[in-house]
């Protein structure tokens, strides 16, 4: 398929529930994320979804996943979803070339690329194949498994910056009890709160002075 014809098709896929995050969020995570480009909205599959009694019908929207939403669905190719460990449904509710990959909702995943998305520092992340070439560099889903990885709730941030450094993307300790991690998928920096040990998603907002925690540029700042 052409690339101008599957970068359509990607952005077909964006839910009409789908947010498009504000430029003084640069980081969130879970259900109420969007993103900032529609490409990256398609691949990550990001919505924000309406509770509903039925439990998999949710609004307009039909989670291919299942009853519930403990998984969401990203894109993937079926080999390195179900590597992952996960459940590939293909196209299943989904446009006609969708191939998609049920993620646990406590993971959080970011555009990244195959050398990048590798363990490394707290993040233990997995790679769900090239899907899409974004300025003619392959990228895909990378998804880093909350701390502790059976935590039922995210500990990790979505990155929604147009383009961020990796130079930017380093952990910080903040104070004796807190430091910022930073995860590199490729594309994207992803970052977790470290307090007195334990992982909790990080505050990230403009700062217009000193930034005290982890600086990710254009006055960006993370906290604990």
């Amino acid at each position: 398929m052409p690339l101008l014809a599957r970068q359509l098709a990607f952005a077909a896929l964006v839910l009409s529930a789908a947010v498009v995050a504000s430029s003084e969020e640069p980081s969130c995570v879970g259900e109420d994320c969007g993103a900032a480009e529609e490409e990256d909205a398609a691949l990550l599959q990001v919505q924000r979804v309406n509770a509903s009694e039925d439990g998999e019908l949710q609004g307009d929207y039909k989670n291919p996943c299942g009853v519930g939403y403990s998984s969401l669905p990203k894109q993937s190719t079926q080999k390195d979803c179900e590597a992952a460990g996960f459940k590939y449904v293909g196209n299943k509710y989904g446009a006609e070339d969708s191939s998609q990959c049920c993620v646990k909702a406590a993971w959080v995943c970011n555009l990244g690329t195959k050398r990048d998305c590798k363990p490394d520092g707290v993040a233990n992340p997995k790679y769900l194949g090239t899907i899409t070439w974004q300025a003619m560099y392959p990228r895909g889903n990378c998804c880093v498994p909350p701390k502790p990885a059976t935590s039922s709730k995210a500990t990790w941030s979505f990155d929604t910056q147009l383009f961020p450094k990796k130079s930017d993307c380093q952990t910080t300790k903040v104070s004796k009890s807190c430091t910022i991690q930073a995860f590199w998928t490729g594309a994207k920096c992803m970052t977790t709160a470290q307090v007195n040990g334990k992982y909790k998603v990080p505050t990230c907002k403009k700062s217009w002075g000193t930034c005290k925690g982890l600086s990710l540029g254009g006055s960006m700042c993370c906290t604990c």
